[in-house]
């Protein structure tokens, strides 16, 4: 609960203050379900991309309300689900595959999505 609370204290902070602040997710209660974003933009998440352009590229991700590991999700019309843990939130969060990295990046599939036609 502590850091649950921890959580929604530092996203409340960083975000109250600057409209135009960069904002790599938004958080979803379990009543919400993410939107999907067409598997034919996976094409442009490469090794080495910044979250910022990930983002741009992608649209924020999204994060479940109670969850406090600080993965952020996007979802794929084709259940692939992209999981971005990234060091600093920030726009040039450099992502690699490299599982030692600060910033990495991965891929999952989400049984829960059925897959578009």
């Amino acid at each position: 609960m502590r850091t649950l609370l921890a959580v929604v204290l530092l996203t409340t902070t960083v975000f109250a203050g600057d409209t135009n602040a960069f904002r790599a997710f938004q958080v979803l209660s379990f009543t919400n379900r993410p939107a999907l974003i067409e598997s034919s933009k996976m094409a442009s998440i490469t090794n080495g991309i910044t979250l910022g352009q990930l983002v741009t590229n992608l649209g924020p991700g999204w994060v479940r309300q109670t969850e406090s590991v600080g993965i952020i999700r996007w979802s794929f019309s084709d259940s692939h689900e992209l999981n971005v843990k990234p060091h600093s939130y920030s726009a040039s969060d450099v992502l690699t595959t490299n599982t030692h990295a600060v910033s990495r990046y991965w891929f999952t599939t989400n049984a829960y999505i059925t897959p578009s036609k």
